[in-house]
């Protein structure tokens, strides 16, 4: 208690309830996601063995039917949140992203800029250094991994998709960088831009505007 009151230690923040439940929620979507692409790698059969999979086919029917209803049941509860329905505008994002944005980072308040945000999701750079020496290497993966899968999913769908307007110049932002660094370091710094970009929107509470996103000439401090 005295080392508390003495500052020694720094306060763990506590997830809100709102916010257990709706990671609780999000947890249940993913093993029915799970069992459904298990489901669907067991049928990799000859033709002739589909009377024999036909149990494993019926199976597919309920677990279709429980992903609708869970779906329907996140997209009713970002559009009842205020922050969710900003962070859906940003490209790359749906229900299940901003949900699960919300349901991480829980108050926005907690972080004072976006590079924050950045490593408590662990999308910066690990380091090591020694007198003037600086090392940077592999991302520090900290934090929550399902969320920063689904950063990653969000910039390959934006390097993939080319006749976009409103991606045009995160996407030419990250091709930069893919030129000198490789795609795949790429889309983890456009994961790590996105996640900022959404800080900054539930932050300020206001949707994704792409008059305000900066192109390629800020790629060499991105990478």
């Amino acid at each position: 208690m005295y080392a508390c009151r003495a500052g020694i230690y720094r306060p763990a923040h506590r997830t809100s309830p709102e916010r257990r439940a709706l990671r609780a929620r999000l947890a249940v979507r993913e093993a029915v996601v799970r069992t459904l692409i298990t489901r669907v790698e067991e049928l990799t059969l000859p033709p002739a063995l589909t009377p024999v999979i036909a149990p494993l086919l019926e199976l597919l029917g309920p677990l279709n039917h429980q992903l609708e209803v869970l779906d329907k049941e996140l997209e009713r509860l970002v559009a009842a949140h205020e922050a969710a329905r900003h962070l859906i505008t940003v490209p790359g994002v749906g229900p299940v992203t901003a949900a699960a944005f919300v349901a991480t980072v829980d108050d926005v308040t907690r972080f004072r800029n976006a590079h924050q945000v950045e490593a408590y999701l662990g999308l910066i750079p690990s380091e090591w250094s020694s007198s003037e020496t600086q090392r940077r290497g592999h991302i520090t993966k900290a934090g929550n991994a399902r969320m920063r899968w689904l950063l990653v999913q969000g910039a390959w769908c934006i390097l993939r998709r080319r006749k976009r307007l409103e991606t045009a110049a995160l996407r030419h932002w990250a091709e930069r960088i893919a030129g000198r660094r490789g795609r795949a370091i790429a889309a983890v710094a456009l994961a790590r831009r996105l996640a900022g970009i959404k800080f900054a929107i539930w932050r300020d509470g206001t949707d994704y505007d792409v008059t305000k996103v900066r192109g390629p000439l800020t790629g060499r401090r991105a990478a």
